[in-house]
């Protein structure tokens, strides 16, 4: 069975190369946070009054989620 959608806005603005939209910013801290990088803490200060917003829309692309296997 092969399920196709279009990519939901809330993706687009976290996985888009050269993204620089709050919610990818905070998926990138994630990362650079999990590397242990000092660049975590810098980019959650440039999202600081954009951060509800930006968890918002990572939550909203794990919603769209799903598991294949």
């Amino acid at each position: 069975m092969e399920f196709l959608q279009r990519v939901p806005d809330s993706t687009v603005s976290i996985f888009k190369i050269g993204s620089t939209s709050p919610a990818a910013l905070l998926y990138d801290a994630l990362d650079r946070f999990d590397r242990r990088s000092a660049k975590a803490d810098e980019n959650l200060r440039l999202i600081r009054s954009s951060l509800p917003e930006a968890v918002e829309a990572c939550i909203d692309t794990a919603g769209h989620e799903f598991d294949v296997s």
